[in-house]
């Protein structure tokens, strides 16, 4: 960091690929955010990277290539729908046909808000 007249200039260099850390909390902190919010900010920082954890423990488990590098958390993704959840649980090769097509029909109805 450097001071220039009345406001100071963060020098910085661009290199590929993410960060391992987040630097949010401490430009928060720069700009005078309450310490209330910076401590919740920082709780829910920990419970991501918790998930995180828990995500790629699951991915190495099964097997399946990870992703190399840190992941970027969507802090604003909506909530699944419920209807995706019931179709998550829906046993598809156990249903017949007409057991498919009446499954459809209420998660249709459903998703459309009739109930």
């Amino acid at each position: 960091m450097r001071e220039w007249g009345d406001e100071i200039v963060f020098l910085h260099r661009i290199e590929n690929g993410g960060t391992d850390c987040s630097y949010g909390l401490h430009v928060a902190r720069l700009a005078g955010l309450p310490k209330p919010v910076l401590e919740r900010a920082q709780a829910v920082l920990h419970e991501l990277e918790d998930e995180g954890d828990e995500v790629r423990n699951k991915l190495l488990a099964s097997r399946q290539p990870q992703r190399k590098g840190p992941r970027q958390k969507d802090l604003f993704a909506p909530p699944p729908h419920p209807v995706v959840d019931e179709l998550r649980k829906l046993d598809v090769d156990g249903l017949t046909p007409r057991q498919a097509l009446d499954a459809l029909a209420k998660l249709k109805e459903r998703a459309e808000g009739g109930g």
